[in-house]
């Protein structure tokens, strides 16, 4: 779901104590612009043209680019966390019939927050096995 909306994830890892459990994502940006770029068909291609024109007219602006159409077409998620929360906030019967293992789900129909860089810090300030959970993970992947 992260991938198909063109986010990159550059790394994860869980953590668990009897508290609970975090799942780390760390992503190349949390946040992308409100449209996105997309490669059309030549031009002289009368066919893929027409087929390219029909779908994004009104919805986009178009042009050419050498060969080539363009459209402009408005994202559907530019925010990441937004993405995440809107994703797993659903029934656990709904998880699991998107391929999240039922433990998993049923972790999340219970809740869930998505945390800011903030809020894992003062986590981390609060709680020695976390922040030794995060050394070691960043420790590891620096590149």
């Amino acid at each position: 779901m992260i991938s198909e909306a063109e986010f990159v994830v550059m790394g994860h890892d869980v953590w668990c104590d009897s508290g609970g459990c975090a799942i780390l994502i760390e992503m190349e940006v949390w946040s992308l612009p409100n449209v996105r770029k997309l490669g059309g068909p030549p031009v002289f291609s009368k066919n893929h043209s027409g087929q390219f024109i029909k779908k994004y007219r009104g919805r986009a602006r178009m042009w050419v680019e050498g060969i080539n159409w363009v459209a402009e077409v408005r994202r559907e998620h530019t925010d990441a966390g937004g993405l995440i929360r809107k994703s797993l906030k659903k029934s656990r019967k709904s998880l699991e019939a998107n391929g999240i293992a039922s433990y998993v789900a049923g972790g999340l129909a219970g809740g869930f927050s998505v945390m800011s860089e903030k809020e894992i810090y003062s986590k981390a300030k609060k709680n020695r096995d976390f922040a030794g959970f995060l050394a070691e993970y960043f420790k590891k992947n620096i590149v």
